[in-house]
């Protein structure tokens, strides 16, 4: 399915990408903080559990976006 006159491709493709980016640098400081020995060594399992939580919930949503991505550039084609 063309979406072209649907929608504007190109600002949409920025705002995923802005999107992406800004989740990727969520994940960057999340991965950090649990890769940190101090910060494993230190906080309680509660935080620790919830900091996985929240590291598998940002990769999830970047995958889907980084879907959306490709099929609207193919969609665009």
């Amino acid at each position: 399915m063309h979406i072209e006159g649907l929608l504007d491709v190109g600002k949409e493709e920025q705002r995923l990408e802005k999107r992406i980016m800004s989740l990727n640098q969520d994940y960057e400081a999340i991965l950090k903080k649990l890769t940190n020995t101090n910060f494993i060594s230190r906080a309680p399992a509660d935080i620790i559990e919830a900091e996985k939580v929240k590291l598998q919930d940002v990769n999830d949503r970047l995958q889907k976006l980084n879907r959306a991505k490709a099929y609207l550039v193919a969609s665009s084609e």
